[in-house]
């Protein structure tokens, strides 16, 4: 998780995540997450801002204690602080992505 080349970063794999979701039925790739989330946001701008305010109340500590919980015969030392990174990653991209919904 410690690494120079920006490609290969916990921010980078954020963004690159592919969701299950189409926006169209004859789209070749699925939505990646953020687009998603814009995407549904869009359609009822107040519930997605609703969401995304929710979200930033948390703070970013409280991953981490929500990361522990797992018994550690079921997650290891890294993947756990992996999950914890990705949780603020995707906190912080989804509270940039707030302006962008109208």
């Amino acid at each position: 998780m410690q690494t120079r080349d920006r490609n290969y970063t916990v921010q980078a794999y954020a963004a690159k995540a592919a969701s299950a979701l189409f926006l169209n039925e004859d789209d070749g790739k699925p939505l990646l997450t953020l687009d998603a989330f814009i995407a549904a946001a869009r359609l009822s701008p107040d519930a997605g801002r609703r969401w995304i305010e929710r979200l930033e109340q948390i703070p970013d500590e409280d991953f981490a204690i929500l990361v522990n919980a797992v018994p550690p015969e079921r997650i290891t030392m890294a993947s756990a602080e992996f999950a914890r990174q990705l949780l603020i990653a995707n906190k912080a991209r989804l509270t940039e992505a707030k302006r962008t919904i109208r």
